[in-house]
């Protein structure tokens, strides 16, 4: 690799770091999450912090969850037809029961 196409391999991540870091400065974030991590997990997020990508743990966490919910979106999608077929079932055996308790 040539000095010039590392460079603009590097101008390229630099750019797309941006375009993230201004994304999320777009988003509403008013939703707290706590969760346990390993390790190497924190360490991956206190790299990203450390080489600017984003300025917090938290922005991090965030940019790094949302990243692998873009990326599993057909999953996500699947598994929310799935979650409103259980609402419709559960609703409909509630509807029953009450049918029945008034009916006795």
């Amino acid at each position: 690799m040539t000095a010039d196409e590392d460079g603009g391999r590097r101008r390229r991540a630099e750019a797309e770091v941006e375009r993230g870091r201004r994304r999320a400065e777009r988003s509403s974030k008013d939703n707290v999450v706590a969760c346990r991590l390993d390790d190497d997990a924190l360490a991956a997020l206190d790299a990203l912090v450390e080489a600017g990508v984003r300025g917090t743990r938290s922005e991090a966490a965030a940019w790094l969850i949302n990243a692998g919910l873009q990326l599993h979106q057909p999953l996500l999608d699947d598994v929310a037809g799935t979650v409103s077929e259980i609402r419709r079932l559960k609703a409909e055996a509630r509807l029953k029961a009450q049918r029945h308790a008034s009916s006795s």
